[in-house]
């Protein structure tokens, strides 16, 4: 449903103003938002019916100019999930398997997507203002093109290096494969 930002606070709730009245909603992302907050903003909502919540509605979009930009973190590795079982992306499509939120190395750091038997990594990122946003912010914060320790072990995946070269990203030099376990025999 379609609103207009009245305010957001306390990092989790948005006030919006509905055609039937003002609704306080939640919001999913805990981060400044910064450009995304102007009140009389555009935004959209999601509605639950559910006993347990404590807000009925949750801010999902917000427009900024000619930008719709989502709020909730969480609904990007949804969508991207549902995409990859039903075919949509053809490059990621065709795997026996897909499993989300694996977890790999020392650290026990995180990767989005496994595709087959460790035979490509997906990490999902969303941006406020497109993929080429990303990777000028990418350039400026690690002052070397296209290297980010969080992301420069998917470097050595075929796909992500022809999409970070789509984008005019050089390759990063420390790039590793990750050491991923196999996926378990049911």
């Amino acid at each position: 449903m379609e609103g207009r930002l009245i305010r957001r606070y306390k990092r989790f709730l948005a006030d919006i103003q509905l055609p039937e009245g003002v609704v306080t909603a939640a919001c999913p992302n805990t981060g400044s938002l910064m450009g995304c907050c102007e009140p009389g903003s555009r935004v959209w909502l999601s509605e639950s019916d559910s006993a347990s919540r404590k807000y009925r509605h949750t801010w999902e979009i917000v427009e900024v100019g000619k930008v719709m930009v989502g709020i909730n973190t969480g609904l990007p590795n949804k969508l991207v999930s549902e995409a990859i079982v039903e075919g949509v992306i053809g490059e990621l499509s065709g795997y026996d398997t897909v499993r989300r939120e694996v977890r790999y190395g020392e650290e026990a750091s995180r990767v989005d997507f496994v595709l087959g038997d460790r035979s490509a990594l997906l990490r999902v990122v969303a941006t406020p203002a497109g993929r080429l946003q990303w990777s000028h912010m990418l350039r400026s914060t690690f002052n070397v093109p296209g290297c980010n320790p969080l992301v420069d072990p998917l470097w050595s995946d075929a796909r992500y290096r022809d999409a970070m070269r789509g984008l005019g990203m050089a390759p990063c030099a420390q790039a590793r494969p990750w050491p991923l376990p196999l996926r378990p025999k049911a």
